[in-house]
């Protein structure tokens, strides 16, 4: 079982550059968090959704990503209105709840969506190390670049790790339960896995050694743009021109 699967070919991936993709999404969570206005968050997350549906979009893997995000989303706008108190509102089982605390609540998870749903579609269909070379254009410092790639390499062993020790437990009949036995056996689980990460990781460090590592990787950029890049900067302006037109 992988976390991170191979990405496929798609519009985006193939003719936009990663620069753009990446100013896009990060210019797209800045406008959209400066909106207030539940109509117009509303707006936008239309829009976001037709580009999903231009692009094609995966829509079984797009929808389980956006639903894990509002399950926490949905205990959050029960809560909000909890935490304000006074102004319009309702009141039930002895508690009251705040109309604005609902609407302020509401307006995260729009904001939310709108910009998880456009960090999917235009910067996860990237390769790592497309993003690397993008981050590397744009002068980050080369340990967040290396930090960001190792991580995405070694989140996926250690998830594998982990499933091929709980197969080994299932093998010999381990059934958890609420017992001191399971306590330890899960604590043995993380210590071994914690072992065999670190035995991974000093394995993977000497075989680069004698590769000739020397503590730096190089990222020759051959990124270039083309007249999509400019089209794609183009829909951007006038999507967010028009959405301030209607605030």
């Amino acid at each position: 079982m992988k976390i991170f699967k191979q990405t496929s070919p798609n519009f985006i991936n193939q003719r936009v550059d990663p620069r753009i993709a990446i100013l896009l999404s990060i210019g797209w969570a800045i406008f959209i968090c400066s909106l207030d206005s539940i109509s117009i968050l509303s707006c936008a997350l239309g829009m976001v959704i037709l580009l999903a549906i231009f692009l094609q979009a995966e829509r079984a893997e797009l929808f389980l990503k956006v639903s894990r995000l509002n399950l926490f989303l949905c205990l959050l706008l029960i809560l909000m209105p909890l935490s304000y108190t006074g102004g319009e509102g309702i009141e039930m089982f002895g508690l009251f709840f705040s109309k604005y605390g609902f609407i302020k609540g509401l307006a995260i998870i729009l904001r939310a969506n709108n910009v998880l749903i456009l960090f999917v579609l235009l910067v996860s269909c990237f390769e790592p190390i497309i993003l690397a070379k993008a981050m590397k254009s744009f002068r980050i410092s080369d340990k967040l670049i290396f930090l960001m790639l190792f991580t995405i390499r070694y989140i996926d062993t250690i998830h594998q790790e982990y499933h091929r020790l709980r197969d080994a437990m299932k093998i010999r009949s381990f059934v958890p339960n609420l017992s001191m036995h399971t306590i330890n056996t899960f604590g043995l689980l993380v210590g071994q896995l914690l072992i065999r990460s670190f035995d991974r990781s000093t394995a993977v460090l000497e075989a680069m050694k004698c590769r000739g590592f020397e503590g730096r990787f190089y990222l020759p950029v051959n990124l270039k743009f083309s007249i999509i890049d400019f089209y794609a900067v183009g829909l951007f302006v006038l999507s967010c021109g028009g959405l301030l037109c209607l605030n």
